[in-house]
């Protein structure tokens, strides 16, 4: 696996935009939908995304159901994971209707050996 960093955002698009444009198919689909060749694009993958998250509904998954009562909605292990989740804390940022609190973190996580640079986080220049 090949393991490749960003220095910025529109670095990462302009690779996803790439990708996208090497698979034939997603070259048609994307001409389909938003008409004309060369639609692969960055508005229209944004367009794209959004489009695909809004098809996107959980309001009855096991979690769902267990959270409003069900109680053998869950098995075992999936509470013991659940209680795991809330006991070391990543409840404290993940919760609520989204599962963020929308806030930045520095997690403390050591750096992987197998990058060429640590990560010096969200603000490195």
């Amino acid at each position: 696996m090949n393991v490749v960093l960003y220095r910025r955002q529109e670095d990462a698009i302009e690779i996803v935009l790439e990708r996208l444009r090497s698979i034939p198919e997603y070259e048609r689909e994307f001409e389909i939908a938003f008409g004309g060749r060369d639609a692969i694009d960055s508005e229209n993958l944004g367009k794209a995304l959004a489009a695909f998250q809004r098809t996107l509904i959980a309001v009855d998954s096991p979690f769902d159901r267990y959270m409003r009562g069900d109680t053998k909605a869950m098995s075992r292990l999936e509470i013991e994971g659940m209680r795991r989740f809330e006991r070391i804390g990543c409840a404290e940022c993940h919760s609520g209707p989204m599962c963020s609190d929308f806030e930045l973190h520095v997690l403390g996580v050591p750096d992987n050996r197998k990058l060429p640079e640590s990560d010096r986080g969200f603000e490195q220049t």
